[in-house]
């Protein structure tokens, strides 16, 4: 018989929509996560890349970890 030892992931991950991926001061609001396209980039490159984030082929994924969102739940944030 095999068993299997299940242990959860104390890393979680935030997509954009989700409660927590923003972060708020109060004046600013910002992505946990983003992409950025150095401008060495070639351009038909960079077109590719814009393309592939607005049909969501590509995405940015912010990862905290279980303490951080304890804290954020426990802020409100």
């Amino acid at each position: 018989m095999t068993e299997f030892t299940i242990t959860s992931s104390k890393i979680h991950s935030l997509k954009p929509g989700e409660p927590g991926y923003q972060i708020v001061d109060g004046i600013t609001i910002a992505n946990r996560a983003s992409i950025e396209i150095d401008g060495e980039c070639p351009n038909s490159y960079a077109i590719i890349i814009a393309q592939a984030l607005e049909r969501g082929w590509i995405r940015p994924i912010a990862h905290i970890t279980e303490r951080e969102k304890l804290f954020m739940g426990l802020t409100g944030a």
